[in-house]
């Protein structure tokens, strides 16, 4: 009986691999090269050798079209062939997750039905539940996937990771236990710099980013150097004699970026100097230096210096200093225009007060600018997912419209709309729309089971794949998140612009300043 059971098997793979034979090129659509052929061949009497080896399953499945009938057709012979065996259903399972692919779950959890060991499959079952939306099933899978496999730093990272917005407490202490139990991981280490990142408290932060020195600086690994270019950036925003420190011991002990380093040393510097000359009364001299410092459109090891408002305020307060007060004035009010904050709005009306300029002349200014470089969007009409009905930009002129470019599988995105929701929850809708496009048509399914889920209350627009990507003017690039928010007249006024729990507030102040843009435009023009 076991032979003729064999035997049934060995002929159902035969069958499938006739199937992949240039003779059946017409019958099926997933046509292959000769070369394909010959290398799933050899694939399946490698899996057929090894069927636990995980490496041969991926090496197979990479050869084959994640849609291609024949995938599941071929597994379902090896889960019969080889029924004890975790390794099969799992890889499957992981590769349907990776494309978001709901038969995912049948195959993991018929793995783990096999082996409830296989942190693996506990693992990628958390990983489709996060991207379906049911965050309780994703806690639960990657808790049991630590249990699984407690001494897999990536595992403990990302289980950490997930209670962020949560509960912050418990957040810090599994951060800090990545960081104790993995000092030699690069995991800790990005543990670390998570925790420095989201401290608002000075000492915390220090603290973190120091540990992170310590612990790290002689493995010199990428989450080390991405840390201590947030730290230097940090210091030179509150201490830049601190920042200069810091970038002249990166400078002397670490190998790796030491010219990047240099970049820094030098801009640190340069705050310093300018700093003590203000100091000495001595304005024009720190103008001289402010005017070479260069981080504005400057990239260092791929990233930018992040000290962009406090350099335009360090300007001001010279010029300011050297009595060209209006200067100070107009480049605050410059920068205010595009990324207004409750801060910079203040130092705007102290040296408006100085020049005797009213709150009302203080607004006007500010629009002549977005007025001078508001764009067009482009108006395009896309289907509703809610109701399949087509809806146009323009069908929202008059009204204030925040526009965002998504996919279901973008976890930035769905982060930030939770932010999102919170501002505008505030708001008259018949005051703001607020439209979502999604990108990636491939995800269109997934679309209004992740609107329902989590209560987004944008519109969902699908959007047309023989059309430009987000219907931009020429020049304009979109990604995702890519939001833009637009104005009564279908101008856009600010865009590149990302909200998270630390500036909320913009949002809230950019749309404020739309809503009663009407009339202050009219005033500025």
């Amino acid at each position: 009986m076991k032979k003729k059971h064999g035997l049934i098997i060995i002929l159902c793979s035969l069958f499938v691999l006739i199937k992949l034979t240039p003779t059946a090129y017409g019958q099926n659509k997933f046509v292959k090269t000769s070369d394909q052929i010959i290398r799933l061949k050899r694939l399946t009497a490698a899996v057929e050798s090894n069927p636990d080896s995980m490496k041969v399953h991926d090496d197979f499945i990479k050869v084959m079209n994640i849609n291609d009938p024949m995938l599941p057709e071929q597994y379902a012979i090896w889960m019969k062939r080889f029924p004890k065996s975790a390794i099969v259903p799992f890889e499957l399972g992981k590769t349907y997750e990776q494309y978001h692919d709901p038969r995912c779950k049948e195959n993991l959890l018929k793995a783990l039905s096999l082996n409830p060991n296989l942190a693996g499959a506990w693992e990628y079952l958390s990983y489709y539940a996060t991207f379906a939306g049911d965050n309780t099933a994703a806690f639960e899978y990657m808790q049991h996937a630590v249990q699984a496999d407690p001494k897999n730093a990536v595992l403990s990272f990302r289980y950490a990771s997930m209670y962020k917005d949560s509960v912050t407490a418990k957040y810090d202490s599994l951060m800090v236990n990545v960081a104790y139990h993995f000092p030699n991981d690069e995991k800790g280490a990005e543990a670390l710099c998570q925790l420095a990142k989201i401290r608002f408290n000075e000492n915390e932060k220090t603290a973190y980013y120091e540990a992170l020195y310590r612990m790290y600086s002689k493995q010199q690994s990428p989450w080390f150097r991405a840390g201590m270019r947030d730290y230097y950036d940090y210091l030179l925003n509150t201490s830049p004699d601190k920042a200069f420190d810091l970038a002249l011991k990166m400078v002397l002990e670490i190998k790796i970026n030491r010219g990047d380093w240099k970049q820094k040393l030098i801009v640190a510097r340069e705050f310093v100097e300018a700093g003590k000359l203000l100091d000495a009364n001595k304005p024009s001299e720190a103008t001289e230096i402010l005017k070479h410092v260069n981080l504005g459109n400057s990239k260092v090891d791929g990233m930018l210096i992040d000290a962009e408002e406090t350099l335009a305020l360090f300007k001001a307060k010279v010029a300011n200093a050297g009595n060209k007060t209006r200067e100070a004035y107009d480049s605050v009010a410059a920068y205010y225009s595009k990324k207004p904050s409750d801060r910079i709005y203040q130092i705007l009306r102290t040296y408006a007060a100085k020049l005797g300029i009213d709150s009302s002349k203080v607004d006007t200014d500010v629009w002549k600018i977005r007025n001078n470089e508001a764009w067009k969007e482009t108006d395009f009409t896309l289907e509703n997912f809610d109701d399949q009905k087509r809806v146009s930009l323009s069908d929202y002129r008059g009204k204030v419209v925040l526009l965002t470019y998504w996919f279901p599988g973008c976890i930035p995105c769905r982060e930030e709309f939770l932010h999102f929701e919170a501002i505008l929850k505030k708001y008259n809708s018949t005051n703001i729309a607020y439209m979502a496009i999604n990108i990636e048509n491939q995800e269109d399914d997934y679309v209004m089971p992740l609107v329902k889920k989590n209560g987004y209350t944008f519109v969902p627009l699908q959007d047309d794949p023989n059309k430009k990507i987000g219907n931009l003017p020429e020049g304009k690039d979109v990604g995702a998140p890519t939001n833009f928010l637009i104005d009564q007249r279908g101008r856009v006024i600010f865009s590149d612009f990302k909200i998270d729990d630390k500036n909320e507030r913009t949002l809230e102040l950019m749309i404020n300043e739309l809503l009663k843009m009407g009339s202050i435009a009219k005033v500025a023009q």
